[in-house]
């Protein structure tokens, strides 16, 4: 089965490669406007060059008049048609654009609310592992206190500089601290 991640990976894919298709369109439609009304551009300035010809009856011209009638008149359809199409594309590219955002912003969210889950279990191991870690600690402690009887019941006073010497709380510490300083400032 596939994960929601994949799944919402897929959709924005089918959104976006729908939006590139409709944009794709819609170009076309206004480019072919742009190229119907460039060729009624020719036409109109034909038809003037043959205009006193034709009205004077002059057969070719008046045949090429209705070639050229014929041909604009189609033209203006072909304009209005791929006017409406780029009207009706357009407002299909921002129903797109649309849903596109929202599914990016779900796909997002979801990611979001993943990674936090996934954080607060990193996080409640580390809490665990601080527990660990305490209780380390204090055996540690517990045995140099130990030690310290042990010493005091017999030992000489060099065996106890040497207990006092191998064991520095503080030390340690200072070193636990230093290195869960930079985790702890982001946990605040």
């Amino acid at each position: 089965m596939p994960t929601t991640k994949a799944t919402s990976k897929d959709h924005i894919a089918e959104v976006e490669a729908e939006l590139a298709t409709l944009i794709s369109r819609h170009e076309q439609a206004t480019s072919g406007v742009e190229h119907a009304r460039q060729r009624l551009d020719v036409l109109a300035t034909r038809r003037g060059e043959i205009a006193s010809s034709a009205y004077f009856g002059d057969a070719p011209a008046v045949e090429e008049l209705k070639t050229i009638d014929t041909e604009t008149d189609e033209l203006v359809r072909v304009v209005a048609l791929a006017q409406d199409a780029a009207a009706a594309l357009g407002g299909d590219i921002a129903d797109a654009k649309e849903r596109l955002a929202k599914e990016r912003e779900r796909a997002s969210s979801a990611e979001v609310r993943r990674l936090r889950q996934e954080r607060q279990a990193v996080r409640e191991r580390a809490l665990e592992a601080a527990d660990a870690l305490l209780d380390v600690l204090a055996l540690d402690q517990s045995l140099h206190e130990k030690m310290v009887t042990a010493a005091q019941s017999g030992a000489s006073v060099a065996g106890l500089e040497n207990i006092a010497r191998d064991y520095d709380g503080a030390g340690l510490h200072r070193a636990l601290a230093e290195r869960l300083r930079g985790y702890a400032q982001d946990w605040v």
